[in-house]
């Protein structure tokens, strides 16, 4: 095997590690904590679940990359569904739409909160979910239709003109960007110049809600370094460049890793949670290990699994 292989191969085997804990972890404890079922929260999970659906269809792309390509009818198949990681292209959408909701979501929420009509309502986040996931596989069909293996050049390749496709991945990015940038520079405007949120509100509402918009605003530059690179150089660029390639595709998976670090490093309450969480899973695994012992004396009070809300949570915390 290749050096350029094994790097890749390492490098995105921590990356998915990594992806598929800090998510599934994100998961776990919007589930577990009745004061973690918010509209945001919620959106926050389809983000996880994005992360994930990436994660997993990125770990037989680099195994695929890093081996002789099958050349023969299963061939086909993996150049439609794994090695041109074209199934990773659906949850790249579903997170740009996710992202999207967010921005909106807390534009009304904070600048509009008696206009109700607008805001996306908890018990209806399913549907614009569920939404999403049908917009962003249609979406990407034509990558699956449309790859082929190419027998003499021994490498998956696009039969059909990609440039309408391009134009519009290109156009629903920089629509999406626009609003996401309207709506978190409105709510910062408001915020800290104009200062019309929670104005007449207690003061700390008004860190709550500052707290929250930071810790988007972070996700949200996060979210344009890893995706942005990725659009401009396979969709703008005209020729490209292997390395360029493969440090923003880096980049891109970067993205489903490192929100679960930032709701730990940026929000008390999942961070919290997290520890709530570990806390409860070392009391269980020190159940486990002394189950040889009489049962009066090794699970009498550690294996009672928590069921109430941790008492961090406040009324007016939204995340």
């Amino acid at each position: 095997m290749e050096l350029k292989a094994v790097i890749t191969a390492l490098a995105y085997s921590i990356l998915i590690s990594g992806a598929f804990l800090g998510n599934f972890v994100v998961l776990f404890v919007i589930k577990k904590f009745q004061h973690m079922h918010t509209t945001t929260n919620f959106l926050l999970a389809n983000l996880a679940v994005a992360g994930l659906w990436i994660a997993f269809w990125s770990v037989p792309f680099v195994i695929l990359n890093s081996l002789t390509h099958v050349h023969e009818e299963g061939g086909q198949f993996l150049c439609k569904f794994l090695s041109m990681n074209n199934m990773s292209g659906i949850s790249i959408v579903v997170s740009v739409g996710t992202m999207t909701f967010l921005a909106v979501e807390r534009y009304f929420a904070l600048l509009k909160p008696m206009n109700t009509q607008l805001r996306i309502e908890k018990s209806a986040v399913w549907k614009y979910v569920t939404g999403l996931w049908l917009f962003a596989t249609l979406l990407n069909m034509p990558t699956i239709l449309y790859a082929e293996f190419d027998k003499e050049r021994q490498k998956c390749v696009y039969i059909w003109n990609q440039t309408p496709y391009a134009v519009t991945i290109v156009f629903f990015a920089a629509f999406s960007a626009s609003i996401i940038t309207f709506c978190y520079g409105k709510i910062l405007i408001e915020l800290y110049i104009s200062k019309t949120i929670c104005n007449e509100g207690v003061e700390e509402d008004q860190e709550s809600k500052q707290k929250v918009v930071k810790l988007l605003l972070i996700q949200v530059i996060g979210f344009f370094l890893s995706y942005v690179p990725f659009v401009v150089v396979e969709f703008v660029i005209p020729q490209k460049r292997p390395i360029l390639h493969y440090i923003c595709t880096y980049l891109l998976y970067c993205s489903s890793a490192i929100n679960p670090i930032i709701y730990a490093l940026r929000c008390s309450n999942y961070r919290k949670a997290y520890k709530e969480v570990a806390l409860e899973f070392k009391e269980r695994m020190k159940c486990c290990s002394c189950k040889v012992r009489p049962v009066q004396q090794s699970c009498s009070s550690s294996g009672k699994e928590s069921t109430r809300a941790p008492n961090y949570y406040t009324s007016d915390q939204v995340i």
